[in-house]
């Protein structure tokens, strides 16, 4: 078999560095993203500390307030409610029950997920959790959430939520964010189904494995670069082998 040309062994060094330069710039992508991530959780968890929002932000971006807490006294009516569907909690099948909180004076009226409740439950906790009340939870941006979200065969029961849709299916006009009721749960941790709607909510977001994406184009890099060595030092050995 005859060797490669200078001018293919050029061209093969400089697609492997091309290669390697690409992999290990992509790895520090990853890490920057990961940067970024860490963050925006500390501006999320800063939000979190401040007091509670009440009415004054209901003209406020969603994205602005994200996981604000929120204290809102209003009034929540039987006949008024969504449901997400395919929820389980401790092992029982059950719904997230959504309802539109009427504040009194207000144009807007904020969704709030009051929780989950069991399956064979929903008619008579619509009742029982109708009239006057303080809900205190954390504000969540409503875009991300419409942008993802299936839409609802029947208007009432949704594959997850979103906020945009099931307004307009309940007739309301809602702020750019709603609310998750309760009180924040340790990382890992599970509303207890006991509760009735059980409650509470985790200070995180959805998002991708940084670090393990940042570990695979390194590891990609090392390989491709290492390989190209490995052959480079193998083609020289034999060479020296086969010298007269």
């Amino acid at each position: 078999m005859s060797e490669r040309s200078p001018a293919a062994r050029i061209l093969v060094t400089v697609l492997v560095v091309l290669g390697v330069a690409a992999l290990t710039r992509l790895g520090f992508w990853q890490l920057s993203r990961h940067d970024e991530k860490a963050a925006f959780m500390a501006t999320l968890e800063a939000r979190h500390d401040q007091p509670p929002l009440g009415v004054e932000a209901l003209d406020r971006p969603g994205a602005e307030i994200e996981f604000h807490r929120a204290q809102l006294s209003g009034t929540f009516n039987a006949d008024e409610y969504v449901l997400v569907a395919g929820r389980y909690l401790g092992g029982l099948p059950g719904y997230h029950l959504v309802m539109p909180l009427h504040l009194e004076g207000q144009r807007l009226t904020p969704l709030v997920n009051r929780g989950w409740i069991a399956q064979d439950d929903v008619d008579q906790a619509v009742v029982d959790l109708a009239g006057p009340a303080t809900v205190l939870g954390v504000v969540r941006d409503s875009v991300p959430h419409d942008a993802a979200a299936p839409e609802s065969p029947d208007g009432q029961r949704w594959r997850m939520m979103a906020p945009a849709a099931m307004t307009e299916a309940l007739g309301v006009e809602a702020p750019s964010w709603f609310v998750i009721a309760g009180e924040p749960l340790a990382e890992g941790r599970s509303p207890d189904p006991r509760q009735r709607p059980a409650t509470g909510y985790t200070i995180s977001v959805a998002g991708r494995p940084h670090l393990e994406y940042a570990a695979t184009w390194f590891l990609l890099a090392a390989v491709l670069g290492g390989g190209a060595l490995a052959v480079a030092i193998r083609g020289r050995l034999a060479g020296t082998v086969s010298a007269p």
